[in-house]
């Protein structure tokens, strides 16, 4: 073979090899393809140059998302799913799941709730929970009463907890506090009747706790502040360490009610607290005359809680399911019909659209009234005002009905973006109203759950719109 022959032998060969090497990395690359087209890329947080991408079984996942989006019915869409080789029972599961949960007493009793989220940084959720057809949880044990679905802030988990725990029944909360301070100056109890600078707390160079009320005391908290509790001792009056359970832990004490007994108004001890050096006062005081919620997840953690404590307090609480989702507790001796609470650390699943239908559901429920509703004022036949006009009287009773402002319904905003929405009954209409809305003679300046104030615009005086049932 001469040189020539030995060249071109020698320039095949590397041609096959080079197309040997191509055939090789092309089928890697496809093969990388195809798995990143099942599996997607998700990038590293600190990448710039790599792009998210979704793959098939992302896809898959969403069924989980969407409740009822895929039953045991749709053959040929699980025979897909298995052939990538997923479990699709588990994905029926979940789909299964992501509706309302019926176990929950908000599910069985017909309640509605309105989900908000806040900032992102700040990781919190507001829920709002109204009964659309009347009903009410009971006094009777605890109760499973919602699951909220969403996702956990991951580096917060520990952190999640419920806040601004609110429960109501016929629009009235049930916890209802006395507002109180500590005070600087001791209180003088010379026969325990008088009250000292209202409603105060003080704390002796002793360890005494002395307080001054309005108001008998059915629970009490509060913190010392700049030593450590070593021991609560017995005060003056026996009855408060009989009738009283009393937790505490170093920095933090918690008193409620085991009978019907409470501290009477006036002034006097509660006990002595055994401190290992001097206090400089008391803070963070909470004191009620009935009966309190308590965060279970926190009393709990209270040195001397044990198990029959929950026995004598109305309490609530909060934990993770299997699937991330939150689900909330509640024992309680009252009757709730609507609630509302935020969780930190979490972040709900909302739709826009699902939470303008559950706003617009609650709004008609609260506005749900009888077919017909008398008022003597205005229907009394014998009433002349209703037939005759007077000098001075400005028209008919039954025309002051048709220019009356009435509210009937007030709907909180809990996601602290918007404007608390209201309703009104106006010539014989129902009108959605806000703060800063004029209608009729009324420029609608606050609403609350016991009236709107509306400042009439033609005599500029203010007039408290009462609401129709009279509350």
């Amino acid at each position: 073979m001469n040189k020539r022959e030995n060249a071109i032998w020698k320039l095949i060969a590397f041609l096959g090899l080079l197309i040997l090497v191509l055939n090789i990395f092309s089928v890697i690359n496809s093969n990388k393809g195809l798995i990143q087209s099942i599996f997607g890329v998700e990038c590293d947080a600190e990448s710039k140059d790599c792009k998210e991408m979704r793959g098939i079984t992302d896809y898959f996942n969403e069924f989980t998302k969407y409740p009822g989006s895929l039953n045991k019915k749709d053959k040929t869409m699980i025979a897909i799913i298995e052939s990538y080789d997923i479990d699709s029972n588990e994905i029926l599961r979940k789909s299964e799941k992501t509706g309302i949960n019926k176990k929950t007493k908000m599910a069985e009793l017909g309640f509605m709730e309105i989900y908000s989220t806040g900032s992102k940084s700040r990781r919190e959720s507001g829920i709002y929970g109204f009964s659309l057809k009347d009903n009410k949880v009971t006094g009777d044990g605890e109760h499973f009463l919602t699951e909220i679905k969403g996702v956990p802030g991951k580096k917060c988990k520990k952190k999640l907890r419920l806040k601004n725990v609110i429960f109501k029944n016929d629009g009235n909360e049930i916890n209802s506090d006395i507002d109180f301070i500590f005070s600087n100056q001791r209180l003088e109890c010379a026969d325990g009747t008088e009250i000292n600078e209202g409603n105060s707390l003080y704390l002796t160079d002793e360890g005494e706790v002395w307080y001054s009320s309005t108001a008998n005391i059915y629970s009490f908290e509060f913190k010392v502040k700049d030593s450590k509790i070593l021991n609560v001792l017995e005060g003056s009056d026996p009855n408060i360490f009989d009738n009283f359970i009393i937790l505490n832990t170093e920095q933090s004490i918690i008193g409620f009610s085991k009978t019907n007994f409470s501290i009477p108004k006036g002034c006097g001890m509660l006990f002595k607290l055994d401190l290992n050096k001097k206090s400089s006062g008391l803070n963070d005081i909470t004191v009620s005359d009935n009966k309190r919620f308590y965060d279970l997840n926190i009393l709990s953690k209270y040195d001397n809680f044990n198990d029959s404590t929950v026995n004598y307090v109305n309490y609530f609480y909060s934990k993770l399911n299997s699937e991330n989702n939150v689900e909330v507790y509640m024992k309680i001796d009252n009757d709730v019909d609507e609630y509302s609470f935020d969780i930190s650390c979490f972040e709900c699943e909302v739709k826009d659209n699902v939470k303008i239908r559950s706003e617009l559901e609650i709004l008609r429920a609260k506005s749900k009234e009888r077919d017909f509703y008398f008022s003597l004022n205005t229907n009394d036949p014998l009433d002349l005002t209703n037939v005759v006009m007077f000098d001075g009287q400005d028209g008919y009773n039954q025309g002051k009905r048709l220019r009356a402002v009435v509210p009937t319904a007030i709907m909180d905003d809990l996601s602290g973006k918007g404007k608390i929405k209201g309703l009104v009954d106006f010539q014989n209409k129902a009108h959605t109203v806000t703060i800063g809305d004029t209608i009729g003679n009324f420029e609608i300046i606050d609403m609350n759950q016991k009236y709107f104030l509306g400042l009439n615009v033609k005599s500029n005086s203010l007039d408290t719109l009462k609401y129709k049932n009279g509350k």
